[in-house]
């Protein structure tokens, strides 16, 4: 079944290729403004992997740990009509993916910021202290407080996780308009 999207002022449903497809665009962006000549960006931990609504986030090895170690990858696209009992782990690796791509635009807002000290992004991002990313005080990862299906909170957790991705979507946008006009000129 499609994802419940909701507004104050309407509620509708998104299938999930729609929105794995807008997360690919969203991680597509990311990477283009990484490599940009001169805009002084690199993702510190995760890779990204632009495939369309098939998009991969690389969590990069520990470099003191794992010598010769690969790049895990996890899946940035979604669906629930896999039912199975491997869909804890298709969720798990959802959520890790979502974790490392809002890392990464956190680590290119760290480099817009640090370039212009008089902008503030109008939402912070931050990581707990089990390393789940939240911005504006909300988890990115899906279903993050347990929800899911059979859940009373479900539409709950559908309004929270979208308006989280609201927040990554506006803080993108600032370091997009800060990127254009001020890198290479």
């Amino acid at each position: 079944p499609p994802q419940r999207i909701t507004s104050k002022y309407d509620a509708f449903k998104v299938p999930w290729p729609e929105i794995n497809a807008a997360l690919g665009l969203s991680a597509l962006l990311l990477d283009t403004l990484q490599k940009k000549p001169h805009s002084g960006i690199v993702f510190q931990t995760h890779e990204i992997m632009p495939l369309g609504i098939a998009t991969k986030i690389g969590v990069k090895p520990d470099n003191n740990n794992k010598k010769g170690a690969n790049t895990a990858w996890y899946n940035l696209f979604y669906s629930e009509e896999s039912y199975s009992a491997f869909q804890f782990f298709t969720k798990r690796n959802f959520n890790v993916a979502l974790n490392g791509l809002l890392k990464c635009l956190q680590d290119a807002s760290e480099v817009v910021v640090s370039a212009d000290k008089a902008l503030v992004l109008p939402h912070e991002i931050a990581s707990t202290s089990r390393g789940e990313m939240i911005i504006g005080g909300l988890p990115i990862s899906y279903f993050a407080n347990g929800g899911g299906s059979g859940s009373g909170s479900t539409e709950k957790e559908g309004e929270r996780w979208t308006r989280a991705l609201k927040y990554f979507l506006t803080d993108l946008k600032w370091v997009v308009a800060y990127t254009a006009k001020h890198v290479d000129r």
